[in-house]
């Protein structure tokens, strides 16, 4: 599992669990390399496995899982030149086939999460040749940004830029105090720092920080230098 459980409108933790499509590896797992959704229903004492999706071309997956106001569930899972996206009516047991969204993903880690608002706040690249847009694929780790729906993710309001050089990556997203907090790696392998940015939907929706509690780029982690 390597990204963060829901809770559903029924009261159960779902869990994006995947096993890679790495062949070569436990390959007792061989025809079960998916996507899944874990369930539990009784707040985590036990956990089901339920279904898995087909989405061809994957490797690491990272992907999430968040619903819809009519109950359906949406996998999406990292991939390039978009992620892709599988739908579920049936709580997770059965997935439909994966397809591409109109996310755009240099097959990296991104972060999509319903607010308590009810938007949708997906954080993001960008493309360069359009860099306030999510239209168009993004083959690069740079131009990271976050922008809201208020549709479920049919369209997204014009995205609030993060950090703009290359090797910035790995987004995260919580929502507390009234406000976003998002994570994010710049330059894993050389300056090593972690970045922690905070806004508020309002400032994302005016595109600059109006907030007074808001502010971009602080380093929480600078890889122990």
């Amino acid at each position: 599992m390597m990204n963060k459980p829901i809770v559903d409108s029924y009261g159960r933790w779902i869990l994006p669990v995947a096993i890679w499509d790495f062949p070569s590896r436990l390959p007792e797992y061989d025809g079960r390399r998916l996507p899944y959704a874990v369930v539990s229903t009784d707040d985590g004492e036990t956990f089901d496995w339920a279904g898995g999706a087909q989405m061809p071309p994957r490797t690491f997956d990272e992907h999430q899982i968040i619903e819809h106001t009519d109950g359906t569930l949406s996998m999406f899972v990292r991939s390039s030149p978009f992620a892709l996206v599988s739908e579920s009516t049936d709580g997770g047991a059965t997935w439909s086939p994966g397809r591409p969204s109109s996310i755009p993903c240099p097959d990296s880690r991104f972060s999509i999460i319903r607010l308590q608002s009810g938007a949708w706040a997906l954080t993001t690249h960008l493309p360069p040749a359009e860099p306030r847009s999510f239209a168009g694929p993004q083959p690069e780790r740079s131009y990271l940004a976050i922008a809201l729906s208020h549709d479920e993710g049919q369209t997204w309001g014009r995205p609030f830029s993060l950090r703009v050089e290359p090797r910035v990556s790995y987004p995260d997203v919580v929502e507390r105090e009234g406000s976003l907090w998002i994570t994010y790696d710049f330059n894993r392998f050389s300056d090593r720092l972690v970045l922690l940015t905070r806004l508020t939907e309002e400032d994302i929706e005016a595109g600059e920080i109006v907030s007074p509690t808001s502010f971009l780029n602080a380093v929480v982690d600078d890889g122990d230098k």
